[in-house]
């Protein structure tokens, strides 16, 4: 298979990791021409789909947990735009 897209990196141009492993376990089919024609000129997409082939993806599900109060008292100042860090400083000491 000839890369040419560069060299071994993944680039702009290559659809992402998830969208690789969406069109391979058959989720989206309307990119699957233009994500197969890719694959044939780029050495990394293929290689990564080859590694998804032998060790797939697992998702799992992971419940979220309480906010420690510091840390959601941090975010609540940056999305006010008041940088307090003092809540930061108080939940890297605890």
């Amino acid at each position: 298979m000839v890369n040419r897209m560069g060299s071994f990196v993944k680039t702009k141009e290559c659809p992402s990791s998830e969208r690789l492993v969406a069109v391979q376990s058959g989720e989206v089919v309307e990119e699957l021409d233009r994500i197969e024609r890719h694959l044939e000129v780029c050495e990394f997409c293929s290689a990564e789909v080859d590694f998804y082939e032998r060790f797939p993806p697992v998702v799992e599900q992971v419940e979220a947990g309480p906010i420690p109060e510091p840390l959601r008292q941090l975010a609540e100042a940056l999305l006010r735009e008041r940088v307090d860090l003092r809540p930061l400083y108080k939940l890297a000491t605890h």
